[in-house]
Parts: structure tokens; C-alpha cells; sequence
């Protein structure tokens, strides 16, 4: 009897182990196809798997949709991502990712194509821009394991895919920019410049308590959530 105990238990250990390793073999599957669309849109943002189009986008426009389709990307990967140190870790890269391109966009783009666009499509963009700092700020002050961890992150997806919606639909920012005299290649390069430059720093000193444009930090009670 104590053979037979002994043999189903090791059964049931070794399905359990079984088990642990089906499951984090689908996790890592997950992650890999995430980083894999990630890689593939890093080619085609350099000129790779690109065919000729007449229709293509302004140099600046371009790199702005592609920084657009990573940070895409980069959500995918989190909600596929099961371990906290992932969680954390993905999170920091859409953080990096989304202050570069909103501080590229304010300091360099929004000034170039302001007397192109118009007013309500400036004045949201912006303050599109600091909503979303602010949670950014929240996540990376935050544990993967705390209670709205994840929420935020998710809050955050949404808000930027608004926000990219806004800029890219027929009609929306980028749209109305094509249609200014902007020299798009002399921006696009200095956009390019501008990124490469803000990734090395912040890579090397971390992401900086952001600077919102538009909004002025009203003072705001913590309290738990009702219910």
C-alpha cells in the first residue's frame, strides 16, 4: 500500500509539473509573439519589408505611427504577461516609450503644424498628453502587486489608444498637418535626433517626473474605494 501511495503520488507531482511548464511555456509563447510584432515593426519603421507607396506618410508623421504601433504592442505584451516582474518590466517600457514620444511631440511636432491644425485638436492633444503623464507618473511610483496595478495600466492603454485614434483618423492631427507647408523631412530628421538622444539619457538617469502643459496640479484627497 505504501508503494502504490508513494507512485500516485509521484504521478500527481508530475502532472502538477506537467502542468507549471504547459503554462509557462504559453506565457513565454505569448511574450515571444508580442516582442517578435514588436521587432517586425521596428523593421518596417526602418525601411525594411516596406513596399513603394505613393500614399506614403511624411518622414515626421511616419515615425510618430510607428512609435504609435510599438507602444501597441507593448500593451499586448503586458496583458499576456503573468509574473509581476514582467508585469513591472513591460510597464517600464511603455513608460520610457510614451514620455519620449510625448516630449518629441510637444517640444518639435505641435509647434511645427500649430498654424496648420486646428484649435480644439491642439488644446486636447495636450491635455491628452498630461492625463496620460499623470497615470504614468502613478505606475512607475507603483508595485506590480499592488491592488490597481494592472487597472492603471489598462486605464492607460485605453487613453492612448483615444488619443492615437484622435491624431490618425481621417480628419485628426496628422491629417490636417499634411495639409500645412511643413518641410516633413527636416522635422522627421530632427524628430529621429531628438528620440535617439532622449533614449540614451533617460535609459541612462530613468524616466523624470513629467512636466504637464496644461494641467496645474489641483490638490486631490486620497480616500479608499466606495464599496
Amino acid at each position: 500500500m505504501a508503494k502504490k501511495a508513494k507512485a500516485a503520488s509521484g504521478r500527481s507531482s508530475a502532472k502538477k509539473t506537467r502542468a507549471k511548464s504547459v503554462k509557462k511555456a504559453s506565457a513565454s509563447k505569448g511574450r515571444t509573439k508580442a516582442t517578435a510584432k514588436r521587432r517586425a515593426n521596428g523593421r518596417r519603421a526602418n525601411g525594411a519589408d516596406r513596399a513603394p507607396s505613393r500614399g506614403r506618410d511624411p518622414a515626421a508623421i511616419a515615425l510618430l505611427k510607428q512609435d504609435h504601433r510599438t507602444v501597441e504592442a507593448l500593451f499586448e505584451e503586458f496583458e499576456e504577461a503573468t509574473s509581476p516582474t514582467d508585469k513591472r518590466n513591460i510597464a517600464r517600457e511603455i513608460c520610457l516609450e510614451l514620455t519620449i514620444h510625448t516630449m518629441i511631440e510637444e517640444e518639435l511636432f505641435y509647434p511645427a503644424v500649430k498654424d496648420a491644425i486646428d484649435e480644439e485638436t491642439y488644446g486636447e492633444a495636450l491635455v491628452e498628453h498630461d492625463g496620460a503623464k499623470v497615470l504614468i507618473a502613478e505606475i512607475m511610483d507603483a508595485n506590480p502587486r499592488d491592488e490597481f496595478y494592472d487597472a492603471r495600466v489598462k486605464v492607460l492603454s485605453e487613453m492612448i489608444k483615444h488619443h492615437v485614434k484622435e491624431e490618425e483618423q481621417p480628419g485628426g492631427m496628422f491629417a490636417q498637418a499634411r495639409r500645412g507647408d511643413i518641410d516633413f523631412d527636416d522635422l522627421g530628421e530632427r524628430l529621429e535626433q531628438r528620440k535617439d538622444d532622449l533614449k540614451r539619457t533617460l535609459k541612462r538617469s530613468g524616466i523624470p517626473a513629467p512636466e504637464t502643459r496644461t494641467l496645474h496640479g489641483a490638490e486631490l484627497r486620497y480616500g479608499d474605494p466606495v464599496g
